[in-house]
């Protein structure tokens, strides 16, 4: 099988993500938040609702992970917001995959102990794929995480790719699993990979 999402929690009910801003959250930064949830919204059923009392929520605070969503200084871009509610619907990181070996190679010799677990390979009790990995997902860390001297933490087997990993915008990929994982179906969105390509309208998931 194969589904990049988690197998051992439940899934939000009806699809419907609700979350609040901590009182202390930036109101400028507000904004960025609720732009990268619409994004998200555009691409897939996922609909994110802020609610500060529903039994089930997240909190958005001014951090440095009710379900709690902390955004450190430094974490405030599109990229990093969606990266995170994906976590939230319950996305795994691209780089823990249990296939990412064939993908990957991973360096711990300068990550500290502490850090070492934001390595750890998932098994399939626990996450399955649901397509194949994607060195460009937003899921997947960059080389030189948590590395104490800044040295690199991963490799990318296709070493041409080793600048890909770490990026800050959605991925296809990214959208796929998304969709796949909350039994979307027939979403139509617009790919937009500037400056390469103009914009392309793409269906998918016509079928689940």
């Amino acid at each position: 099988m194969i589904r990049q999402a988690s197998t051992v929690y439940n899934k939000w009910t009806n699809n419907e993500i609700f979350y609040y801003f901590d009182k202390n959250f930036p109101l400028k930064k507000r904004d960025l938040v609720e732009k990268a949830l619409s994004i998200l919204e555009e691409v897939t059923c996922a609909r994110f609702k802020q609610n500060s009392t529903s039994k089930n929520r997240i909190r958005v605070f001014q951090g440095n992970g009710e379900q709690e969503l902390s955004l450190g200084q430094g974490c405030h871009s599109i990229g990093t917001i969606q990266h995170e509610f994906l976590h939230a619907i319950g996305i795994w990181h691209e780089h823990m995959r249990s296939d990412r070996d064939d993908y990957l190679t991973v360096d711990l010799s300068d990550v500290s102990p502490s850090k070492q677990y934001n390595f750890d390979k998932l098994n399939e009790r626990v996450s399955q794929n649901f397509i194949d990995f994607d060195y460009a997902s937003v899921m997947h860390y960059p080389p030189a995480v948590f590395t104490t001297n800044n040295t690199v933490s991963m490799y990318t087997i296709s070493r041409e790719f080793q600048f890909t990993i770490g990026m800050k915008q959605l991925a296809f990929s990214d959208i796929y699993k998304i969709n796949q994982f909350l039994n979307c179906t027939g979403i139509e969105f617009y790919l937009i990979d500037c400056p390469i390509v103009s914009v392309a309208r793409i269906k998918v998931f016509p079928n689940l």
